[in-house]
């Protein structure tokens, strides 16, 4: 489990934010941009790329760009004029004609002028032009994309509502937000919930592949493996965690350097990708400061590096910055960081190399590593936790942290799966029930209450037995019921 913004929980593919600053740019997105901001941005790009200039001939204006959130720009376009090579470290704002498109704290500023002739163009009644394909070429009606049978025609509207009715369900997010932009009602209170709406909406990812078959989320980045045995990654790259030899970001799926089609499980860290191989090899590969590879050092990996020569590893959870995983004989073995005896080897040692836990038993048969906490199931169904305890989410009765496993103070011995949160954690029993405690600040144990966290596990509100599959996040949780349906709860 992540933290800072960890969405290791369910994956909705959000990928659809980082195209707001990478449409334009090569850089990685900042991940202090919010949604509120990244609407801001959208509208006033929109407006950009679709009002048409009056009729009347206009002087060449000076166009001043300065300050947009990236690394470096490789490409800015303005008025149909294609600015590149503009070497940056981070920009605050993009003024357009005196529009300020976005603004955000900054270390470093530059100034770029250019001079652009707009050119009048017909304002689009149908298909509006996506936001991110606005180029460098002549002004012209924009041309149908191969699937515009299938696009809706956008007639002359009024309201966000009607606007949303026309587009719900389409897959062209970009395209429905100019259309509702082309009414003109963007700062009316329904058309910036329908735009929120918009964003938030899953998309699928760039490829449109049928074949993926595991995935795990880090803090901004995503792994994914294919049914051929084949792993992927897309999302910020700072570390190497993507694993494709460089830390360039990626915002389409991209193979991880290797291109071995053995992979058989993925679990990611919040910078750090842990990895199995059918043969029962052990591979990870990102950031290590605190030796949560497993190598023996703490130097960070940007290609997949195998840790030991064992070949008997059969299960990995990733934490924040540690990692847990179980071999065949059923032991268990952590690493990295260790300040809050979250190894449980009964120290508060970090380590590179993987230690077994204190007991040294041969009976676990499942893991969850949260940021600061490890949570594991005993073969006989039992349930133990070690690590950071301030929330209560050690479920042991106390707030005291521990550095060897201890038992959850029920004892039960009917539990049958687990999730870990930041600083909560999740748990099902045989019977169907679902189970938390830990922090509640935002209500992520689903117990009906807020702001009340709980030393001991606590069912959640509706007493439900039909729960299958849990999952959780930095500060919320999600989970499926046996009749397919999907709850959430927690911070939005």
């Amino acid at each position: 489990m992540l933290a800072g913004m960890r969405h290791k929980a369910v994956l909705l593919l959000g990928c659809s934010l980082l195209a707001v600053v990478m449409a334009a740019c090569d850089g990685s997105g900042s991940p202090e941009l919010d949604i509120e901001a990244t609407i801001e941005a959208r509208i006033e790009l929109a407006k950009a790329s679709l009002i048409a200039p009056t009729a009347a001939p206009l002087p060449t204006p000076l166009v001043v760009i300065k300050e947009v959130p990236v690394e470096v720009i490789k490409e800015v376009i303005v008025e149909k004029e294609v600015v590149k090579e503009v070497p940056v470290e981070k920009i605050v704002e993009v003024v357009v004609e005196k529009e300020v498109v976005k603004e955000v704290v900054v270390e470093k500023t530059v100034e770029v002028v250019v001079t652009a002739t707009p050119t009048p163009t017909p304002l689009p009644t149908v298909t509006p032009m996506p936001i991110s394909t606005v180029s460098s070429r002549p002004a012209a009606t924009p041309t149908p994309a191969p699937n515009a049978s299938a696009t809706p025609t956008v007639a002359p509207v009024q309201t966000a509502g009607e606007i949303y009715q026309i587009w719900q369900g389409s897959e062209d997010t970009v395209a429905a937000i100019a259309a509702l932009v082309s009414t003109g009602d963007y700062s009316d209170v329904e058309a910036r919930e329908t735009l929120n709406d918009w964003i938030r909406t899953a998309t699928q990812e760039s490829t449109g592949a049928t074949d993926w078959a595991a995935i795990a989320a880090g803090a901004f980045y995503t792994v994914a493996l294919k049914s051929d045995g084949t792993l992927w990654g897309w999302g910020e790259n700072s570390s190497g965690q993507l694993g494709i030899g460089t830390t360039v970001p990626k915002d389409v799926p991209s193979q991880e350097v290797t291109g071995a089609i053995n992979w058989s499980a993925i679990s990611a860290g919040d910078f750090h990708t842990v990895a199995l191989k059918s043969d029962g090899t052990l591979w990870a590969w990102g950031w290590n400061y605190y030796g949560q590879l497993g190598d023996g050092t703490t130097t960070r990996k940007n290609t997949p590096t195998q840790i030991g020569t064992d070949t008997n590893w059969r299960s990995i959870s990733a934490g924040d910055s540690h990692t847990a995983a179980l071999k065949t004989d059923n032991t268990l073995w952590t690493w990295g960081y260790n300040a809050l005896g979250q190894l449980g080897d009964g120290t508060i040692l970090s380590k590179s190399t993987p230690v077994q836990e204190s007991t040294v038993e041969n009976n676990w048969r499942s893991i969850s590593a949260g940021d600061s906490h490890t949570v594991a199931l005993k073969l006989d169904n039992t349930l133990w936790t070690w690590g950071y305890n301030a929330y209560g989410q050690l479920g042991d009765g106390t707030t005291l942290g521990k550095s060897i496993p201890a038992q959850e103070s029920t004892g039960g011995n009917n539990w049958s799966a687990i999730s870990t949160g930041t600083n909560h954690t999740v748990a099902l029993k045989s019977d169907g029930t679902l189970w938390a405690w830990g922090s509640n600040e935002f209500g992520m144990l689903g117990d009906g209450t807020t702001a009340t966290n709980r030393i001991v596990p606590t069912q959640e509100v509706t007493g439900a037995d039909t729960w299958t599959t849990i999952a959780t996040g930095e500060k919320h949780t999600v989970a499926l019921k046996s009749n397919g349906t999907l709850r959430t709860w927690g911070s939005d």
